[in-house]
């Protein structure tokens, strides 16, 4: 029996997360789900839906750094701006600016009402990041975000301010070592975290 086509969208609270009201859709779930969004390949779980929506650059990045994890699913990549039709709704990504492939979902239903979901999104004019596609701004009647440094407590300097004091540290560390060849600033592969500086030990 088909089910009724969905009306008003919103997301709810469902066993593997967040999940589009009325649909199988999950955005960026926790576990094993028929169908679920992944926003980028930074911090990816070993476990992804049978269905895994995402960008093609993002699957790219997976087949590289994580082709175990996509063993056992199937990936739906799409290019940014395909809309396609999946779960009862019509279905785009587009940038989110984030990291290179992230994207935000943007759904709508056969009524026209839409719904973007967007886990991370990149800045705009200086705060853009560099290696990623400029963020995408989308007009919906609900707008979910993740938002994780949303609390006015998060105050981050422009980049690139960032960078002269990161070239500053990674300077004065070379200048202290007894020899060349330190690493001094590490950039971790996707879904290991994000870049870290630091002196490494030295070696016996």
């Amino acid at each position: 029996m088909r089910k009724p086509a969905v009306a008003g969208l919103a997301v709810e609270r469902a066993p593997h997360g967040l999940r589009v009201r009325g649909t199988q859709l999950y955005v960026d779930p926790v576990g094993r789900t028929q169908i679920g969004f992944l926003a980028h390949a930074r911090g990816v779980r070993a476990t992804l839906p049978e269905r895994t929506v995402l960008s093609a650059r993002t699957l790219a990045l997976l087949e590289a750094s994580q082709h175990r994890t996509l063993r056992k699913a199937a990936p739906l990549p799409a290019a940014f701006g395909q809309s396609f039709a999946l779960a009862g709704l019509r279905l785009s990504l587009h940038p989110a600016g984030h990291v290179l492939g992230s994207a935000q979902i943007r759904c709508e239903s056969v009524d026209g009402h839409s719904l973007v979901y967007a886990a991370d999104l990149g800045g705009f004019g200086e705060r853009a990041p560099a290696t990623a596609e400029a963020c995408e701004r989308l007009r919906c009647d609900v707008l979910v975000l993740r938002a994780s440094y949303g609390h006015p407590r998060f105050s981050f300097p422009a980049r690139g301010e960032a960078l002269a004091d990161l070239l500053a540290f990674v300077r004065a560390t070379l200048a202290e070592l007894p020899r060349p060849g330190r690493r001094v600033a590490c950039g971790l592969r996707p879904g290991n975290g994000p870049l870290r500086t630091g002196r490494t030990a030295p070696r016996r």
